[in-house]
């Protein structure tokens, strides 16, 4: 005959382990390396437009470069879901996309002969907007944070 007996609890307590300090993976190098290659390409874009406006041919425009950097972010976007990189990624192509429809509104002003000025104000604007955003997002890059509102305007 077997009796049931309750079993009595081990005399040493489970040893939790604690959990390992965060290490960069693989994945996080990848990450920051595309998020570095993007910013230097509209970084770049920006110095190829700004070269044009003042050598007279054409103002600021959105170049190859930063459309690149843009092209670069948003084809890899779901490899920054869940990282810092993510609000980085959404605030380059947001920078991207509004600084085109800025650039677009402006050229449409300008080639207006009664608006000309307020187009070459919109451009100015546009321009300098542009070159806010990439360095705001490249400074919060540069110290390891995310954006804290990456659909903001400013």
């Amino acid at each position: 005959m077997t009796t049931d007996t309750p079993e009595t609890p081990s005399s040493t307590p489970p040893v939790e382990e604690a959990p390992a300090a965060p290490t960069p993976s693989a994945s996080s190098a990848t990450q920051r390396g595309y998020i570095m290659i993007a910013y230097a390409l509209f970084a770049v874009g920006m110095m190829t437009g700004l070269a044009m406006m003042l050598g007279g041919r054409g103002g600021i425009f959105l170049d190859l470069f930063a459309a690149a950097g843009a092209f670069l972010v948003y084809r890899n976007r779901a490899d920054f879901i869940g990282s810092i990189y993510e609000s980085h990624a959404t605030w380059l192509v947001r920078t991207f996309v509004l600084t085109l429809i800025g650039l677009g509104a402006g050229f449409v002003a300008f080639s207006f002969t009664i608006s000309r000025d307020f187009g070459g104000l919109v451009l100015l604007v546009v321009g300098l907007y542009y070159i806010y955003r990439v360095f705001k997002g490249f400074r919060t890059f540069a110290r390891a944070r995310k954006i804290a509102d990456p659909l903001a305007f400013v």
